[in-house]
């Protein structure tokens, strides 16, 4: 992470890995994604940001340990990583946190009545 990836070329080991342990688990992995992103606007960014560095990191996959654990695992590392990016530019565009804008909202009596 944090390498700039259009310059690393994917080994065709890595396509064949992709192919055997992520493909198949497809619909899982997009609700995890849908579980651990913050903000539902950012599900596809994150479900693709997800599945590129499965791309490039499928090699570290252990085969003796269970499958799901990894991918859940990065799964929600990707996710969290993410989170804080779209957080981080929420706040420079709009000088609120995450927080000060869910404080605002509850503020609003037209919507608590909902």
């Amino acid at each position: 992470m944090g390498r700039n990836k259009d310059c690393k070329e994917i080994s065709q080991h890595n396509r064949d890995l992709f192919d055997i342990y992520i493909t198949p688990n497809i619909p899982m992995i997009k609700d995890l994604v849908t579980y651990y992103s913050q903000n539902n606007m950012y599900i596809d960014d994150n479900l693709s940001y997800c599945l590129e560095e499965f791309v490039y990191y499928i090699g570290s996959y252990d085969p003796s340990r269970s499958l799901k654990t990894w991918i859940h695992i990065c799964v929600k590392r990707c996710c969290t990583k993410q989170n804080i990016i779209h957080e981080k530019e929420r706040q420079r565009r709009t000088g609120l946190s995450f927080d000060d804008c869910v404080k605002t909202f509850k503020g609003n009596k037209h919507i608590e009545k909902y």
